[in-house]
């Protein structure tokens, strides 16, 4: 006769095998039945002839019966949040990737509307930066512009996060357009910053400007295709 503890495991087993997607809810249900059915069946047999030890048993198999039903409606409702899909990378974007996204852009925007990103590009003081702008019409215009774009852009991407946290519909089309407005952004800016200032600093090869805007777009486009492939393959997840 196997003991609540080897129910409990052999359920466990199975709950595992599940979550891991190794077998279907439906074989899952059915091969849990048939587990506390045979132990049901055991005890039944085992304790015939004595109705004290059988209803002591069925009272400890009772209990041991809800424990399981509990056990199993917890993990039942954990697999049904996720419907046996893997989420790893959807717990890295929700729990790090947004937040940290969020926070760089908008430190950056706040740099560029104050004119200190430049004193990472070669400008010693704002002094210097503030020569610049008044050289080279426009570019302050374009800075301060680029700069509330990727403010905005942290926002929603706090935004995002919650809606995908919840698996709220429409919340994947969300990170799509926080993630291609990101990447047309900086290349729009990108561009445009470069013909205002390439005289002004001094650019003589403008092949290594492609390079480098390549280096950047590169990535960010590939990191936009991954997660529209990753998140229609889970369209069922987001309906709330």
């Amino acid at each position: 006769m196997a003991s609540e503890e080897e129910i409990r495991g052999q359920i466990n087993d199975l709950y595992e095998a599940y979550r891991r997607r190794e077998i279907t809810e439906a074989e899952y249900n059915l091969r849990r039945n048939e587990i506390l059915r045979n132990s049901s069946g055991s005890q039944k047999t085992t304790n015939t002839g004595n109705n004290a030890a059988a209803n002591s048993s069925t009272g400890n198999y009772n209990n041991g019966n809800h424990f399981n039903n509990g056990y199993n409606a917890c993990n039942t409702g954990k697999a049904d949040k996720y419907k046996g899909y893997k989420m790893g990378w959807h717990k890295f974007l929700i729990y790090f990737a947004l937040w940290a996204g969020a926070v760089l852009n908008a430190v950056f925007g706040t740099n560029y509307i104050t004119g200190r990103a430049y004193l990472t590009q070669g400008f010693e003081s704002i002094e210097q930066v503030e020569k610049m702008y008044r050289i080279i019409t426009g570019l302050k215009t374009v800075d301060v512009i680029y700069g509330s774009i990727l403010i905005g852009l942290a926002a929603f991407a706090i935004v995002t996060r919650f809606r995908l946290a919840g698996l709220k519909k429409k919340a994947p089309v969300m990170l799509w357009i926080l993630y291609g407005v990101s990447l047309a952004a900086g290349l729009i800016f990108s561009i445009i910053q470069y013909t205002l200032i390439k005289e002004y600093m001094q650019v003589e090869d403008p092949n290594l400007f492609s390079v480098g805007l390549a280096g950047s777009a590169v990535p960010g486009a590939i990191f936009l295709i991954i997660n529209i492939f990753y998140y229609k393959n889970r369209k069922g997840l987001f309906v709330n």
